[in-house]
Order: structure tokens, then C-alpha cells, then sequence
């Protein structure tokens, strides 16, 4: 059975794989102190880009971002 942990869903099965997102982003600043301090221009670009990776599977027409760890994470796109 599920069990859901926040937005985190344990145990669900994937119907379809609709493959790997791989993004190359970069962000460039010419001061942190107008972003914030280098914690809030971490904290900011982290959130761009989870908001790009979930456009990226929506386009796809996933509805779920499956984060597999390991060594090097793998975030991929499926419809569950």
C-alpha cells in the first residue's frame, strides 16, 4: 500500500517511463549581495530549476518526477 510522506508517495507503480530529464542549466550573477547572499541565490536557483524539471514532464505528458538515488541522482518523467 501507499503511503504518502508529504508530496512523496512510496510504493506506487510506474505505468509508463517516459524517459530521463537531463537539464545543463547555468545561472550567473555579478553580485550575490543584490541576490541575497549566496544561500538565498542557491535556494532561488534550485527552485527554477524543480519548476523546469515538472514543465519538462508535463510537456511529456507525465504527471510524476521519480528521483532515483544513487551516485549520481537520475530524475525521471512517468504517468502514474
Amino acid at each position: 500500500m501507499s503511503k504518502p510522506n508529504g508530496r512523496v508517495y512510496v510504493g506506487q507503480r510506474t505505468e509508463r517511463h517516459l524517459g530521463a530529464v537531463i537539464l545543463y542549466l547555468i545561472k550567473e550573477t555579478m553580485s550575490l549581495r543584490d541576490a541575497g547572499g549566496i544561500g538565498r541565490f542557491t535556494q532561488h536557483f534550485i527552485r527554477e530549476v524543480l519548476a523546469i524539471a515538472r514543465a519538462e514532464v508535463v510537456a511529456r505528458g507525465g504527471n510524476a518526477l521519480v528521483v532515483r538515488s544513487g551516485p549520481i541522482a537520475q530524475w525521471s518523467a512517468c504517468v502514474k
